[in-house]
């Protein structure tokens, strides 16, 4: 069952789209269930843009061993508001960026957004982040700020164009003990991309989580395929 709704937000003067996706048996019992965070939910449901839906999420969120409720967070339709509002570390030439649009939006998703769900659904106070390519830039900047999140899945993280205070965060800064799962492809990628995934699996892997996977597929391109192809895995694995 999909709910899917638009929510005024003053801070980012825009309305944002949501889709809330519930286990087919959420209105039969009264347990409680963890939530899924998704940003850019265009790609994953097409009930409010039907032109950019790329993954079936709802037949693969029903096809995972365990129940959970899942929240897609679309992004604006401009490319330089999403980027403003997904990577707080962006270091590209587009003047038109403002990454301070980043930490407004991270304020709306932890307190309002999340506050919302809390209160709307029976959730278990187990939630996760899930982001693609600047998606998953937003997934990691959340799980180690907001302490309201356990894991996220980071699914070809956008390591192009980040700034020094990328590598110096996750240095110093991402030092928590948190659920992640890493995945990245090695087809069409830069090298200097490459050894940068290389040392955040690194540095994950020193902080010894209670779950961790990461892989380098080299023969998989960063597409929608790698979602596709993954994201089963990716619930399986990190829902409790």
């Amino acid at each position: 069952m999909v709910e899917s709704f638009k929510i005024r937000s003053e801070s980012l003067k825009r309305y944002v789209k949501i889709s809330i996706d519930l286990p087919k048996e959420y209105n039969y019992n009264n347990l409680s269930y963890p939530v899924i965070f998704v940003f850019d939910g265009q790609l994953f449901y097409n009930f409010l843009t039907e032109k950019t839906r790329v993954i079936e999420m709802d037949k693969i969120v029903h096809q995972c061993e365990k129940q959970f409720i899942c929240v897609t967070i679309q992004s604006p339709t401009i490319p330089e508001w999403r980027m403003s509002e997904l990577n707080p570390y962006y270091n590209g030439d587009n003047k038109d960026v403002d990454t301070v649009l980043s930490l407004l939006f991270f304020e709306y998703v932890n307190n309002e957004i999340l506050g919302y769900i809390k209160k709307r659904y029976r959730t278990d106070d187990n939630y996760y982040l899930l982001g693609y390519k600047e998606g998953a830039i937003a997934a990691m900047y959340m799980l180690y700020n907001y302490d309201s999140f356990k894991g996220a899945g980071l699914f070809s993280i956008a390591l192009n164009n980040v700034s020094n205070r990328f590598k110096e965060d996750l240095l110093y800064s991402y030092t928590s003990i948190k659920d992640l799962y890493l995945i990245y492809g090695g087809l069409n990628t830069d090298t200097k991309d490459d050894d940068l995934f290389y040392k955040l699996c690194t540095q994950f892997d020193s902080l010894k989580p209670n779950k961790l996977k990461y892989d380098f597929y080299v023969n998989e391109d960063n597409s929608y395929d790698i979602l596709k192809n993954h994201l089963l895995d990716y619930f399986n694995f990190i829902l409790p």
